[in-house]
């Protein structure tokens, strides 16, 4: 759940919640159980007792929080766990994205961000990033009737902040991340109805995208946030040009291009970071979008990818690692027969929402 493995808020520090939070101590024993398991399918059944207990005492204390009007520190803590990890506890169901958790998530963080000095509370900085974090892995499975907005004045005030604040989540690309659920939502709303274009929403998109560029204390980091920003971009392009043209197997050739061009540099960013190095545990998302547009001569890239995707799903033992490898393969096949679909769009297609995280 974090990028740096020696930089854990969810590990240490979580104990001091534990006293106060039976709930959040059976969201931690369900995940511990599943880790100790290796998450085998086979052996999943006391970490989902855990997690209905942890469930049933969580609405518990939520009631309580509601009577008392006072957000809880350790109620996000347990939302955010119990959501995360359901990519993890119903292996094969390929639709569910946590999203009550997540609503319930961002309706907690709403209430941190009231007060005008919220930021400067570590909590509330470690709420913000690993909110957008998720947001942005899940904004384009959500239905447009039910997105939760997230340009919300009090959101916008405090995106600046994290600009240069290391997560332990998010890094340092807090600002990408709501960027690219801002993107999310207007990619699905566009697939869904193309008459929902909106251009200057477009051109925002786009120039804050190019013109975004991340810290450099790190890195590798910085290597993971060009990739994302690169992959905020194909998505951009690759959904517009499928909804204007009238003939898809004729796109604008120069767009075409780009979108072939930044895909590269996706993969070039993503092999520049050391095998070893945690930070690709992150890296899913625009893995996929970028071997999403490799073509039959591009063999090898494509082998790498394979080989990738089943390296992660070896790290994280998330299921939809295997299952965008899968649709991957479908991608490629009708690439192979000339037609051109973006993985976005074939997702809808087959009813699979991908929790990538």
């Amino acid at each position: 759940m974090v990028i740096n493995p020696e930089i854990n808020p969810l590990s240490f520090p979580i104990l001091k919640y534990l006293e106060c939070s039976p709930s959040l101590l059976h969201s931690l024993q369900s995940v511990s159980l599943a880790h100790e398991r290796f998450f085998s399918p086979a052996a999943l059944t006391s970490c989902l007792e855990e997690r209905a207990q942890a469930l049933t005492l969580f609405r518990e204390e939520l009631r309580q929080h509601e009577r008392d009007r006072l957000p809880s520190e350790a109620s996000f803590l347990t939302m955010y766990i119990l959501g995360m990890s359901a990519a993890w506890t119903d292996q094969e169901n390929r639709r569910d994205i946590g999203q009550p958790h997540l609503d319930g998530a961002r309706a907690l963080l709403d209430i941190m961000i009231t007060d005008a000095n919220c930021m400067e509370d570590p909590f509330v900085q470690l709420a913000l990033g690993c909110y957008i974090y998720w947001d942005q892995a899940s904004s384009f499975f959500v239905m447009p009737q039910e997105q939760t907005p997230l340009n919300t004045p009090e959101i916008y005030h405090c995106i600046p902040a994290m600009r240069r604040v290391f997560h332990p989540v998010a890094g340092y690309s807090t600002e990408i991340y709501y960027l690219l659920s801002t993107l999310g939502r207007y990619c699905r709303s566009v697939i869904d109805d193309s008459s929902a274009r909106d251009y200057a929403l477009e051109e925002t998109l786009e120039e804050e995208l190019l013109d975004w560029d991340s810290p450099e204390e790190d890195h590798n980091l910085y290597l993971v946030s060009s990739a994302f920003r690169k992959h905020g971009l194909v998505m951009l392009y690759r959904t517009t040009a499928t909804t204007t043209a009238a003939h898809p197997d004729n796109l604008d050739l120069e767009r075409e291009e780009v979108i072939r061009q930044y895909a590269r540099e996706i993969l070039d960013d993503i092999m520049a970071i050391p095998e070893d190095c945690s930070y690709h545990i992150v890296l899913a998302l625009p893995l996929l979008t970028a071997a999403s547009e490799l073509g039959e001569d591009d063999a090898d890239l494509r082998e790498e990818v394979r080989r990738r995707f089943r390296a992660l799903f070896s790290m994280n033992r998330i299921p939809a690692n295997l299952w965008a490898l899968e649709m991957l393969e479908e991608l490629w096949d009708l690439c192979a027969t000339g037609s051109k679909c973006s993985w976005l769009s074939l997702a809808l297609r087959k009813n699979w929402n991908l929790l990538l995280l």
